[in-house]
């Protein structure tokens, strides 16, 4: 699953350079200081989205075993 998010995460930061996980959405509510710093240049300009670092910690719950599905 880490390996998933991380080459989403790095497609959207380096081929696409913008925020499709809607990142900014989540400062704009729980960091809204930091928002206001880097609303204007978040996935354009400066493009802070595409600089920053992204840390993936990944919970799996398993509802119901015996079903496999392997994303490539």
């Amino acid at each position: 699953m880490e390996k998933v998010v991380n080459k989403a995460i790095d497609k959207l930061q380096n081929d696409l350079q913008t925020d499709g996980m809607g990142l900014g959405i989540y400062l704009r509510h729980y960091k809204p200081k930091i928002w206001e710093e880097v609303k204007n240049d978040w996935d354009v300009g400066e493009n802070y989205f595409s600089k920053s670092e992204i840390d993936v910690v990944v919970m799996v719950k398993i509802e119901e075993p015996g079903s496999v599905n392997r994303s490539s």
